[in-house]
């Protein structure tokens, strides 16, 4: 198990893809194509792989779900990387319990956002009460996640309460940043001046800004299962001081990250796997959050096959 006290240098950094839940056409759960992905998966040589996040869809799993989930990841993976475990839960008491299913099924880290404050005057006392319940149910280390699908909605914490939480527990050593704008632009220059190297600080949002990112203190992404062996290339090119070429591969695979946050990470995700025989079906859970239409589809094809070598 990692210790409270792990030096800086040996923390979770570089691409840590955040792998979907496969489901059935019939929306149940699909733990064959799981174990198909994981396989894949760790052919990218990626510096971890998280579960049972946003980009799981994990706020659409109940429970058992949930613990099935990380019981089948955990056992496939079986220490062939670093095991990250989303833990957010609607209120502290469901993190907790999640928080507890990664601490025993093996993870490295749990990662959780904020939940829906009960009052806007509330939000920072009880982001706080939050991360050190997790922290203490987890007894790993913990990940800051903060994200929202749009600026003003939940899920965001500020550099107050961020500074709070950080404090609170050793524990709490990983911010990952994705903040939407306007609130976003240059947090993570804001929470690198605030910490320095008391966090480690990963990016998301599938990368669309990653170099920036590194050049502003992030030491990693955690991208969706998209373009995954591009953004190690990039990482690695950045930390050998090729920026040059880093910007270049960013720039030639921005088109598809762009496409998937325009139409939907867990529809082009899913569709792209299904495309590559990996996942049986592209079934995302209600609410979808996004559909391909036939010129969509069209579109996809045409950036699969150009940028086929990265996939």
């Amino acid at each position: 198990m990692p210790s409270a006290t792990d030096d800086p240098n040996t923390r979770l950094r570089g691409i840590i893809p955040v792998l979907p839940t496969p489901f059935k056409e019939d929306g149940s759960l699909d733990l064959e194509s799981l174990d198909r992905l994981i396989e894949h998966a760790l052919t990218w040589k990626a510096d971890g792989l998280a579960i049972l996040g946003v980009a799981s869809e994990v706020e659409k799993l109940n429970a058992e779900e949930y613990e099935a989930i990380a019981e089948s990841a955990a056992r496939k993976i079986a220490g062939k990387a670093p095991l990250v475990v989303g833990v957010s839960g609607a209120n502290t008491r469901a993190a907790a319990q999640s928080a507890a299913i990664a601490r025993r099924v093996g993870a490295h880290a749990v990662f959780a956002k904020a939940p829906v404050a009960s009052r806007a005057e509330a939000a920072e006392a009880e982001a706080l009460d939050y991360y050190l319940t997790i922290t203490q149910a987890a007894d790993l280390p913990v990940m800051v996640q903060n994200f929202a699908l749009a600026s003003g909605e939940s899920g965001v914490i500020s550099m107050d309460a961020l500074t709070r939480i950080v404090r609170a527990d050793p524990r709490i050593q990983y911010v990952k940043e994705e903040t939407p704008p306007p609130a976003g632009n240059g947090k993570i220059t804001q929470i690198k001046r605030a910490f320095g190297e008391r966090v480690a600080i990963l990016s998301g949002l599938g990368g669309i800004t990653l170099v920036d990112d590194l050049r502003r203190g992030a030491t990693g992404n955690m991208p969706g299962s998209v373009l995954v062996r591009a953004l190690i290339s990039i990482h690695e090119c950045y930390r050998q001081g090729k920026e040059e070429e880093a910007d270049r591969l960013h720039a030639e695979i921005l088109p598809l990250i762009v496409f998937r946050a325009r139409w939907g990470h867990a529809v082009v995700t899913k569709t792209i796997l299904k495309d590559l025989g990996i996942l049986k079906t592209a079934k995302v859970r209600e609410p979808a959050g996004g559909a391909l239409d036939d010129q969509a589809r069209w579109e996809l094809r045409r950036l699969e096959k150009v940028l086929a070598e990265h996939l």
